[in-house]
């Protein structure tokens, strides 16, 4: 019988506050199988391993029914197949499935891979759990991951891969840069104003515009959303730049319900490098 040490966060567990430099996801799994404990702070090893692998399993289901009906579909069969889950454990899967998409939806670009349960010299157990996001974890599946132990020590997890395996891959295997995307579409609201600036007669068609903002690769959504928020001026700007730099003629007292309005916002968060030289900035 062991003592569960875990860095848990403070709040409630529907109320998770994640650290905008690093994510512990380790804490995050533990509050997700928190409810499904034992009534006290002594937990056996053997239930902790198996609610965190019924966590983690639970975890995946929902980032990839989020991500992907296919995927998640395949995922859940995968489970059936080496589980040979039971009818308790089928339930115990859907509830904790249903607390991920619940509490912890804002996570949804990272999947979960394996745990370790360790001792501390006071005979604590701590906890480590390895996360990956989803579309490295996809691209290692591809191309066999990697041969290196997640938790050996000093290890370098970074998912690069030096020159010569790059020239060994396939053509169609391609690398993932560090970066989100939002694109930007006009609405009517847009071309409203451009239309009484230039065109007041005879209004062009231009609703195919749209333009692409590389953005922080944050691994949740809501990280995303919340940068989104705090800088969608400056994309907004850029855009009213690009067709009239006479800040005059610009709207007046914007914000981000305006630029909703004005705007199609839609983020994209896998992008891929086709190109074999480095990006330059102009």
């Amino acid at each position: 019988m062991l003592k569960l040490m875990a860095e848990m966060f403070k709040g409630s567990i529907g109320k998770p506050k994640p650290n905008n430099t690093e994510i512990s996801y380790s804490s995050l799994l533990l509050q997700l199988i928190k409810p499904y404990q034992q009534a006290n702070d002594i937990v056996p090893i053997e239930e902790l391993e198996y609610l965190l692998d019924m966590g983690i399993a639970a975890w995946n289901l929902a980032v990839y029914k989020n991500r992907n009906e296919f995927l998640y579909q395949s995922y859940l069969e995968a489970i059936k197949n080496t589980a040979a889950m039971d009818k308790v454990g089928e339930k115990l899967l859907k509830k904790m499935m249903a607390d991920k998409e619940k509490h912890f939806c804002g996570y949804n670009n990272v999947l979960l891979e394996d745990f370790e349960i360790t001792e501390d010299k006071k005979r604590q157990t701590i906890v480590n759990v390895i996360s990956k996001p989803i579309d490295v974890f996809l691209q290692e599946s591809l191309t066999g991951g990697f041969e290196e132990s997640p938790f050996e020590p000093n290890s370098n997890n970074d998912y690069l891969m030096d020159d010569e395996e790059d020239d060994e891959m396939p053509p169609y295997i391609l690398p993932v840069i560090n970066r989100n995307a939002v694109i930007i579409k006009p609405k009517s609201a847009f071309f409203d104003w451009l239309r009484k600036i230039y065109f007041p007669e005879q209004p062009p068609q231009l609703e195919s515009e749209q333009n692409i903002y590389l953005l922080p690769g944050y691994e949740s959504d809501k990280e995303t959303q919340n940068y989104i928020r705090k800088n969608f001026d400056r994309i907004f700007c850029s855009e009213l730049w690009g067709w009239n730099t006479d800040e005059k003629t610009w709207p007046a007292n914007r914000t981000y319900k305006m630029f909703t309005e004005w705007f199609e916002v839609k983020i994209e968060y896998m992008l891929y490098d086709m190109a074999n030289y480095a990006i330059e900035r102009e």
